[in-house]
């Protein structure tokens, strides 16, 4: 009986865990949007503030798979000189980089009700984020390509060229992409695969809980999450 008690518990903290993650990423971003829309009008952007809103969101999602879909919809930016797209993207990333990003950490903490098996839990979550200041540290640009602007004409693991003002990556160590081509890299290598400087693109969790019991014979959950720059295995990057 104890062992299903157990499990029945893990999986209800299991569940509480992935809603509240799910619930509080989306949340966290909105701050990061409004920051980005209030830079990009501040900064007399020339664009209406539909396209502001695009263009905000796309970058504080970071989807690569988002901004070609998005880029098309925005009639405004389209029409401007390819090299005013990429100054306004440069200059919009520095600030996100440099600004928005500038928090070492991210720390969080709720009181939270869960239930398991028709038992109600009060609980309470610890919730830091590292892997936010890291991308600070590895940086990856959305830009659209300008021969004299790149240092590499071409995708080295495609070994395709650049099409001009095409929308590709540029990462920290100036080194250029296709997105399918780094995001599957990425998937299994944790280097530059023109240079191999470190890049921390991907996330990892941490979760944990323990269980006190209250004077009152009333229990109390704490759960601790951490997400962090995911660890490579040493031979992911050979």
């Amino acid at each position: 009986m104890e062992a299903t008690n157990a499990i029945v518990l893990r999986n209800c903290f299991n569940e509480v865990i992935k809603n509240y993650l799910n619930d509080f990423i989306s949340k966290e971003i909105r701050p990061d949007i409004a920051k980005l829309e209030r830079y990009l009008i501040d900064n007399n952007c020339e664009l209406p503030n539909c396209e502001v809103k695009k263009l905000s969101n796309m970058l504080a999602i970071g989807q690569s798979n988002l901004v070609d879909i998005i880029i098309r919809t925005m009639s405004h930016f389209n029409s401007l000189p390819v090299d005013r797209q990429y100054s306004l993207m440069k200059m919009l990333q520095d600030f996100y980089f440099s600004s928005v990003l500038a928090e070492e950490s991210l720390d969080h903490y709720i009181d939270v009700t869960m239930s398991a098996d028709g038992f109600n839990f009060n609980g309470k979550f610890f919730y830091r984020d590292t892997f936010r200041h890291e991308k600070i540290k590895n940086m990856k640009y959305f830009l659209p390509y300008i021969e004299d602007k790149f240092i590499n004409e071409e995708c080295c693991i495609c070994s395709k060229e650049f099409v001009q003002s095409s929308f590709i990556y540029e990462m920290v160590c100036r080194h250029a992409f296709h997105f399918k081509c780094l995001d599957m890299w990425l998937e299994n290598n944790g280097s530059c695969p023109y240079c191999r400087k470190d890049i921390v693109s991907k996330k990892a969790k941490d979760s944990n809980y323990f269980i006190e019991d209250k004077e009152d014979g009333s229990k109390l959950v704490l759960i601790y999450i951490l997400t962090k720059p995911y660890q490579y295995e040493l031979n992911d990057n050979i």
